[in-house]
């Protein structure tokens, strides 16, 4: 068994179960899926990603737009470089924890301490050095 496959039965050990449930012969010391197979098992296999989800990262982007008076297409643009990309995330699709992050500093880095409070059970990342304001 390939590790990749090892590592999926690990963080999701129902994975086996699964696979049966698509019919997909299941061996004891290895298995071969096929691409779509792979796929839809995948699509049911959560990582933890220490508590972060869409959702905050949309409720992040609408307290922005709300202080602000911008569009979410706008912020979206600002922050991910993508204006649909707070639209996508409404419509159930995910990104990346490297994206995530990327744009949970954006907004960290660009967040009106002063007129608006971060949200209550949102981890925020310190500004980063350039951003940080000279006393």
């Amino acid at each position: 068994m390939g590790i990749r496959r090892k590592i999926a039965l690990w963080i999701c050990p129902s994975l086996g179960d699964e696979l049966r449930a698509l019919k997909i012969r299941v061996m004891p010391s290895a298995f071969t899926l096929s691409k779509a197979a792979a796929q839809k098992v995948m699509d049911k296999v959560h990582v933890p990603n220490d508590g972060m989800d869409t959702d905050m990262i949309l409720k992040l982007a609408g307290a922005y737009c709300d202080h602000r008076g911008l569009t979410l297409s706008t912020v979206a643009t600002y922050s991910a470089g993508d204006g649909k990309f707070f639209k996508r995330l409404g419509e159930g699709k995910s990104c990346t924890l490297r994206v995530a992050s990327r744009i949970l500093q954006w907004f960290s880095d660009n967040w009106d301490d002063e007129a608006l409070e971060w949200p209550e059970g949102i981890p925020r990342p310190p500004k980063s050095e350039q951003n940080k304001e000279v006393a």
